[in-house]
C-alpha cells in the first residue's frame, strides 16, 4: 500500500490526487509556490503539482514566482489584467492610465497595466499585455473589481503629473472629462455641469456651483490641494 500524507500525497510514486488542488487555487486566481507548499503540506510535492498542472493547462506562468489559475474552457486567466497587476507583489496597485481603465474611464485599451510597487522588476508581457513599473508611493488605494486600484481622485492628479512619461497628454485628457464627472458625483457636488475639455492644456470646467476646475494647475472638485 502506498504511504500517503494527509494530504493525499503519494510519496513512494510522487503523485497527487487528480485535480484535488484546482478548486482551492481557483478561489486565490493566483498564487505563489509558498501558496502551493502551504495547500499540499509536501514541499517535494510542489514542483511536479506546479508542472502536472501547466501540463494540463490549469495553471500558467505569469512572471517569476506568480501563477495565473486557467479558466479550464475558455483557456484564459480567471484574474483581469488589472487583478493580475495588483498582486505580482503584496505593495503592488494598479496607477495612472491603466487605473482610468479599471474605473471604466479609459476610451481605448493600449495593451499595458501601470503596477506601481517598490518591488524592481523588468517590464515584461504576459498573456498579450505589457506590465511595466511605476515608482510607487503613499496614496488612496480602492478595490475595483477585485483589483487594488488609486482612487478616482488620486487617478487624475498622478496622471496629470506624469502624463508626457507614461501616456501622453492626449491619452490624459480623453479620460478626464468623464473621471471629473465622476469625481464631482461621489463629492455629491449639486447641479454641476461640466462643459468642456481642452486637449491643449488639459483643462474641466464645471458650472459655477462647483466652481471652475483647471486640471493644468488647479483642482477638481473634491480634491482642492492635490493638484498644488
Amino acid at each position: 500500500m502506498a504511504e500517503t500524507s494527509g494530504n493525499g500525497y503519494d510519496r513512494k510514486h510522487g503523485r497527487l490526487p487528480g485535480v484535488k488542488y484546482y478548486e482551492r487555487m481557483r478561489e486565490l486566481g493566483c498564487f505563489t509556490l509558498q501558496d502551493v507548499t502551504d495547500m499540499v503540506g509536501e514541499r517535494s510535492a510542489v514542483a511536479y503539482l506546479v508542472n502536472d498542472y501547466q501540463r494540463k493547462g490549469y495553471i500558467d506562468r505569469i512572471h517569476r514566482n506568480l501563477y495565473a489559475v486557467m479558466d479550464r474552457e475558455s483557456g484564459q486567466p480567471l484574474l483581469t489584467r488589472y487583478q493580475i497587476g495588483s498582486r505580482l507583489f503584496p505593495d503592488a496597485y494598479v496607477a495612472l492610465y491603466s487605473a482610468f481603465e479599471a474605473w471604466g474611464y479609459a476610451p481605448r485599451d493600449f495593451g499595458e497595466v501601470y503596477v506601481a510597487t517598490e518591488s524592481r522588476f523588468t517590464d515584461f508581457r504576459y498573456n498579450g499585455v505589457f506590465y511595466r513599473q511605476v515608482k510607487r508611493r503613499e496614496a488612496d488605494v480602492e478595490q475595483v473589481g477585485g483589483a487594488l486600484v488609486t482612487g478616482l481622485e488620486q487617478t487624475v492628479v498622478d496622471s496629470i503629473h506624469n502624463c508626457e512619461k507614461v501616456a501622453g497628454l492626449e491619452r490624459i485628457a480623453e479620460c478626464i472629462m468623464p473621471a471629473a464627472v465622476g469625481c464631482g458625483q461621489a463629492a455629491g457636488v449639486p447641479g454641476e455641469v461640466w462643459e468642456w475639455i481642452s486637449l491643449s492644456e488639459v483643462r474641466v470646467c464645471a458650472g459655477a456651483d462647483a466652481g471652475v476646475c483647471e486640471a493644468a494647475g488647479g483642482v477638481l472638485p473634491g480634491m482642492p490641494e492635490m493638484l498644488s
